[in-house]
């Protein structure tokens, strides 16, 4: 089981605007892996904020958030949250997970809660920047996001 990761949950799913509100105001931060295509060979992996711990049939899974920045075709940058494994993520030295909430996911991924943009010391522009992705892109491209992450990104 994932750190911090207890084996009880009650209650229904919750929808985005009440997870929101369990998520704590600076999230304590981790490491994921194979969200971003160069932490495949898993030895940097990418910092992230852990949002909330879900529990659905397949298992616990860890809703995370986290700065993207791409270069390839037209340039943009995007503070991603999504929900992954939580095999993918790892603890980091002096983090506390204590107040991450920990929820029930019902159905496939597509139709788990949105996760709201939190993420430690990131600026209002940032903020701005957010977008949910379902479900994490084990290439670490999100090809099939990146037009509608791009429009958001040009409105800004």
């Amino acid at each position: 089981m994932a750190v911090g990761v207890r084996s009880v949950v009650y209650g229904r799913m919750p929808d985005a605007e009440e997870l929101a509100g369990r998520v704590p105001a600076v999230p304590p931060r981790i490491t994921a892996w194979g969200v971003i295509a160069s932490d495949r060979d898993r030895r940097i992996g990418t910092a992230a904020a852990l949002l909330a711990w879900g529990r659905s049939v397949e298992g616990w899974s860890a809703g995370i958030c986290f700065p993207l920045s791409m270069s390839r075709g037209t340039p943009f940058s995007a503070l991603l949250t999504l929900w992954l494994p939580a095999t993918s993520v790892s603890k980091r030295a002096g983090e506390t997970y204590a107040a991450v909430p920990r929820v029930l996911l019902s159905g496939p991924p597509q139709g788990w809660p949105a996760l709201p943009p939190r993420y430690p010391k990131l600026d209002a522009e940032w903020l701005a920047l957010h977008f949910h992705v379902p479900v994490a892109d084990p290439e670490g491209e999100y090809r099939d996001y990146r037009d509608d992450i791009r429009g958001r990104w040009a409105r800004h």
